[in-house]
């Protein structure tokens, strides 16, 4: 994966990564330019409270959060008090996310593929253009083709 593709506003939004792969950072963040990134551990987001606590401690969400997916969505979609050229979210162990419950974890990646897909569609955001929001998911390496797998059912 290049710099440029990983970027690349049309192609898939979530990545799964085997945590031994050696990817050049430096061929995947641009020269300039901020970046909002929030860096989840999936072993330590249990279940449902503890991803939207993780979520609302990352981006320093406002406190009219409203704890529920719905409400995670529309954060996520928003982002208005970050003021950021790109969003990246990494979550570590993403296989272990929300107790290795793959419904749940489903949920919740099709909840950050609609967030990256409106920052990537200026007539759903009402943005004047497209902003590169991309979600990383490292998992270990006999995991990363069931995530895979996950992420295709939410894609299908």
């Amino acid at each position: 994966m290049t710099g440029s593709a990983f970027w690349d506003v049309t192609d898939n939004h979530l990545t799964v990564v085997d945590e031994q792969a050696k990817e050049s950072l430096l061929d995947v963040f641009p020269r300039s330019g901020t970046i909002a990134v929030a860096r989840l551990d999936g072993a330590a987001l249990p279940d449902e409270d503890s991803v939207f606590l993780g979520f609302y401690e990352a981006f320093r969400f406002p406190d009219y959060f409203g704890w529920n997916w719905d409400a995670l969505s529309d954060c996520l979609r928003d982002l208005g008090w970050h003021t950021a050229d790109r969003y990246l979210i990494l979550i570590d162990h993403a296989e272990r996310a929300l107790g290795g419950d793959r419904r749940q974890r489903r949920l919740l990646f099709s909840t950050l593929r609609r967030a990256a897909a409106e920052w990537a569609n200026p007539m759903l955001s009402g943005r004047a253009h497209p902003v590169p929001f991309q979600v990383v998911l490292v998992c270990s390496p006999e995991e990363v083709d069931a995530v895979r797998g996950e992420i295709g059912v939410i894609e299908g």
